[in-house]
């Protein structure tokens, strides 16, 4: 692995190649792992929206969904609604970000 391919991919990902190395990644993939936001935006895609068509229905920014996408910001209202739409559940969209729990989020 060439450190260009490194310095590309997320922390995450590279955390779980670590971890799969050392034969526990299965564990950090089913408790943390979240969507990448371009797998996100492709999902929508797939289903025929665009930010913009989805921020109308939604009667926010485009930016604003953008934001949520790529976790700079939360709105429940706009990830269940990409939820839906998608048909991926929230919490592989975003891990515990949407969980209600303090406890399952680490923050107990």
């Amino acid at each position: 692995m060439t450190t260009d391919t490194v310095a590309e991919m997320d922390w995450r990902r590279l955390i779980f190649l670590t971890l799969v190395a050392d034969g526990i990644g299965h564990d950090f993939r089913r408790h943390c792992s979240t969507m990448h936001p371009a797998d996100i935006n492709a999902a929508l895609i797939k289903k025929g929206y665009t930010q913009t068509k989805l921020a109308k229905e939604l009667r926010r920014s485009q930016m604003s969904i953008s934001h949520v996408i790529y976790g700079r910001s939360r709105s429940r209202r706009t990830a269940t609604a990409i939820s839906k739409i998608t048909g991926i559940d929230i919490q592989i969209l975003w891990g515990t970000a949407y969980t209600k729990s303090k406890q399952a989020r680490g923050l107990a």
